[in-house]
This record gives structure tokens, sequence and C-alpha cells, in this order.
């Protein structure tokens, strides 16, 4: 609507920007609102105009912000004096990635530490592969190793080192974007797990696994059997969610499974996978036929049997480690 009085009233138009932490945020946003102009303006003549004139950033935002719980609330009153009924509390760290394509002037938010950039694909690419995904694989390591916490499993040796690992395998899969230094990244991310102020639940982060991973885990896993490289770390990451979704952990615990997309056919090959230690159609359902290389199957088949036969998580990182 706001667009349509611009055109209307013959001045500039501005830029829109969504900030969904979705793929291609500016250009999805861009799509949706071509499509209910053309079905508000049969002719296209508003479509055309916006296409023409208007501009839909793509941007990243990348800080931590766990879900709101009442201690917040006492934490805000006692420490600052304010009462919020839902505060949003996050991690210290906060970086916004910007597509410098503004149609109409833009503000300068530099000066306050927004990063401007040609395209943000690279830092999204590095932002999805090695937090969003290392966010995940921490969940359900550090769930079957007995933890609720986030940093609380990072203070345990092997889900550290399991982490570091993981980074460091999916890390050879972001393409260099200088000044911006991946392993520096990849370090930052680790501490950043590790602040016991956030106490982000593993719980939170474990939710809704059999739709998520596949954003997280597919590229990287295509990307390092093409160019024939070994996933161990990607394959216990696979494994420990699909011990998760079995509903017990090692120790007869359950896990508290939290997903929308479950379905009597995933369930039947979750569990068939850590039975047989033979994950491969586990890892079709989940990820696409194409996406079970050799590599990857024998990844998963090999840390679903070490973590049964040691045990645990523990011993799969033990292994990987010797």
């Amino acid at each position: 609507a706001a667009l349509r009085r611009r055109r209307l009233a013959g001045t500039r138009p501005f830029t829109v920007m969504a900030c969904d932490n979705i793929h291609e945020n500016g250009n999805t946003t861009k799509r949706i609102v071509l499509q209910y102009a053309n079905r508000y303006d049969s002719s296209g003549d508003l479509a055309k105009w916006i296409e023409e004139n208007a501009s839909f950033v793509n941007n990243v935002v990348d800080r931590i912000t766990p879900a709101a719980k009442p201690e917040h609330q006492l934490l805000l009153e006692r420490e600052y004096g304010v009462i919020d009924a839902c505060p949003v509390i996050s991690e210290p760290f906060g970086q916004w990635i910007i597509e410098d394509a503004f149609c109409n002037g833009r503000p300068e938010w530099e000066k306050v530490g927004v990063v401007f950039v040609p395209d943000v694909w690279p830092y999204k690419n590095m932002k999805t592969k090695i937090l969003n995904g290392g966010h995940s694989a921490v969940a359900y390591i550090g769930i079957l190793c007995g933890f609720e916490d986030i940093d609380a499993a990072l203070r345990d040796s092997a889900v550290e080192a399991f982490m570091v690992g993981y980074m460091r395998e999916v890390g050879a899969c972001c393409a260099p974007i200088p000044p911006a230094d991946c392993a520096a990244y990849q370090r930052d991310v680790l501490e950043r797990f590790k602040n016991p102020h956030l106490k982000d639940k593993l719980a939170r982060v474990a939710a809704d696994g059999s739709s998520k991973l596949i954003n997280f885990f597919r590229d990287p896993m295509q990307q390092l059997a093409a160019a024939g490289h070994p996933m161990p770390y990607l394959g216990l990451a696979v494994a420990t969610f699909l011990k998760f979704m079995t509903g017990v952990d090692y120790e007869g615990r359950p896990t508290h499974i939290s997903d929308l997309h479950l379905t009597p056919q995933l369930i039947e090959a979750y569990q068939s996978a850590v039975a047989n230690f033979a994950a491969k159609h586990a890892i079709q359902l989940l990820f696409g036929a194409e996406i079970a290389s050799s590599a990857l199957t024998a990844a998963v088949d090999n840390s679903l049997r070490a973590m049964h036969d040691g045990g645990g998580p523990r011993a799969a990182v033990k292994q990987l480690q010797s």
C-alpha cells in the first residue's frame, strides 16, 4: 500500500528490508510483494513500477537471543529498575550485514557497526554452516550427554572437541570473505556458545530437526562429498540426531522430542537406523537421495555403532580423535 501511494503521488520509492532469519530475505520479500501487487492491480503496472524502482535488500542478523524466561523479568527489575513483561535477553556479540543496494539513499548505519556489502551470501553461508549448523549439532550431542544448557555442554571436553571438529569440517565449505576470517569466526562462535549468562536451552535448539537440519547440513554434505573429503563430524552430528529422535538416550533418559514435521515414516527410519547401524534410508528421507553418499553413510553408521558399543557419544568422539 505504501509503495502504491508513492507511485500515485509521483514521489520516489523506498527500500524494503525484511530482517527475518530466512534464506534471501530481501529477494523473498520482493517476490511476495510483486505477487500481491499483481493481484491488486491486474494490469501489472504497479508490480512493474515496484520492480523497476523500489529495492528489496538482503541482510544477515547474527545474534543469539534465547527464549524469554521469568528470571529475565526479575533480573531486569532488580538490576535496572525496569518492569517489562517480556524482556529480550541477548548476547553481547552482534553483527548486521546489509546488501548495499538502496534505491533512495540510506542511513549511515556503518557509524554504529553495520557492515554494508555488495553481496551478503558469503556471510549468510558462513553463519548458516558454522553458527546455525553448529547450534543444532551441539544440541543433540549435548542432550545425549545429559546436559540441559549449551554452555554447560561445552564445558564437557568431548562435546567441545566435537564442536571444534564439526566447525573445522564445515568451515572448509565457506568461501573466503576478506577481511572476515572463517577460523576466527569459528573461535568466536565457540566462545559465544560458552557464555554462561545466556543459559540457552539445548531442547529449544533441538526442536524441529526433521525440517531444520536440511537447511544447515545438506550443503556441506554435498560439497564435501563432491570434493572427495571425509565427513566424520557431520556423520556424528547426524548420528546423534537419529539417536535423539528415538526418544531415549544411552542412559534410558527421555530426550523430549518436539518436532512438528515428524511422521510415522520418519520415526520408523530413525529407529531402524539406530537399531541396525544403517542410516542410508533415514539420510535419504531427511536430506534427499542424492545426499546419501557412501562417505556420509559410512560416517553415520560408524558413529552409531561407536555410540552403541561405547555407551554414548563421548565414545564416538574419542574414536574420531584416535
